[in-house]
């Protein structure tokens, strides 16, 4: 009886073994799913992350937008309208190439007329500045005779002077020196300067300088020839610059 029960028990363990392991390989196959799928979606957003792919093109060849759970981390992509075509130009002769040529004419006008104006306005700007111009050459106080006098004779004794301070300085110096430094001189002031020296001075001063600029100067004495610079009475004898010093 023994041996019959335990030849009847064995089946049944075989298939419990069985089932188990059945269990076993489906759980398996699960987890491995399972498995799969979450390093298929974790390398999807890391990738999204580091930015190995665009995201907005496979998510608008996938319409990742439309997926149950995922769907709420796309947008949906704009639709997007096909390009239009340029128009073609109308040929002449055809209806609407008259019209096309008379808005290029009129703007060609507006143009001519828009230049026109911006002329007219600057030349009526120059001519209002010539006008404010003139009219304050005109409100300027005009000097009368008397007054015109009055200034020459201050401005020739301010020169006067100034001639004169300089002969000073000159008859001052030794003739060398004196001469070295007028060499550098036009003739004008030199004569200038002379006509408020004395003779015996200018004497040797003209000494030292080159033969030609004594030559020219002598003939320029000679000729009465009258110096740029002039100032009151150099018709007159010319007073010795020592005998100035000593008036003063």
């Amino acid at each position: 009886m023994a041996d019959e029960q335990t030849g009847a028990a064995a089946p049944d363990m075989t298939e419990d073994s069985e089932g188990s392991s059945r269990k076993s390989m489906l759980l398996k196959l699960l987890g491995g799913l399972v498995l799969l799928a979450s390093l298929v979606v974790f390398g999807f957003f890391f990738g999204i992350y580091l930015r190995l792919f665009d995201v907005h093109q496979v998510n608008e060849t996938m319409r990742l937008y439309n997926l149950p759970v995922f769907g709420e981390y796309f947008v949906k992509p704009p639709e997007t309208k096909p390009p239009t075509p340029p128009e073609e130009p109308t040929p002449a002769g055809e209806p609407g190439a008259g019209e096309a040529k008379d808005k290029d004419i009129d703007k060609d006008k507006e143009k001519e007329k828009a230049s026109e104006k911006a002329k007219q306005e600057a030349e009526a700007a120059q001519k209002a500045e010539a006008q404010k111009k003139a009219e304050e050459e005109q409100q300027k106080p005009k000097l009368t005779e008397a007054e015109i006098e009055k200034k020459r004779k201050a401005e020739q004794a301010a020169e006067k002077k100034r001639v004169t301070h300089l002969a000073r300085i000159y008859t001052e110096m030794k003739p060398k020196d004196a001469a070295d430094i007028m060499d550098g001189l036009n003739d004008d002031v030199t004569l200038a300067i002379f006509q408020r020296m004395d003779v015996a001075t200018t004497a040797k001063i003209m000494a030292e300088f080159d033969p030609d600029k004594s030559a020219r100067l002598t003939r320029a004495m000679y000729t009465g020839e009258k110096p740029a610079i002039t100032s009151p009475g150099e018709g007159a004898p010319a007073e010795p610059a020592a005998s100035e010093d000593s008036s003063q």
